[in-house]
């Protein structure tokens, strides 16, 4: 749930922060930042990006969301952990300009296949709501 609040009296005020004491106390309400990619979000990402990390950000957001590491790879021209560290490096970099909060989650996960001890990556995933929110924003940024 989303909530804005503009221009309430001083007596609405009163009774919602009480209505939300009430509820914090019981646990059925936790306050946080909103941590979820919206376009503008990815929009700014693929800016702050370097390249070689947008192209593999792309290439993953082009294989709807699940992208084969041997795949990727090979687009990259070799070892991911640079890329990977460059995305992770710019959602870091983007909480700390006030571009989003804190806490974001990096939108491309690895996934180490049935042998995580193994430790190398098998694929490289998206949720469905990424994928469909940075094809927006990339469309955007194309556009």
């Amino acid at each position: 749930m989303r909530m804005i609040i503009e221009g309430g009296s001083s007596a609405f005020e009163r009774d919602f922060l009480a209505l939300l004491d009430k509820h914090l106390a019981a646990g059925t309400v936790k306050i946080g930042a909103d941590t979820t990619w919206t376009a503008q979000r990815a929009a700014d990402l693929l800016v702050i990006l370097p390249p070689a990390a947008r192209g593999f950000l792309v290439a993953v957001l082009m294989d709807s969301g699940r992208a084969d590491a041997v795949s990727l790879r090979e687009a990259v021209g070799g070892d991911l952990r640079g890329v990977t560290g460059s995305l992770t490096k710019a959602v870091q970099r983007g909480a700390r300009l006030g571009m989003w909060p804190d806490g974001m989650p990096a939108p491309v996960t690895v996934d180490y296949g049935e042998r995580p001890n193994y430790r190398q990556a098998q694929r490289y995933l998206m949720t469905s709501s990424d994928v469909a929110t940075f094809r927006t924003a990339l469309e955007n940024h194309r556009a």
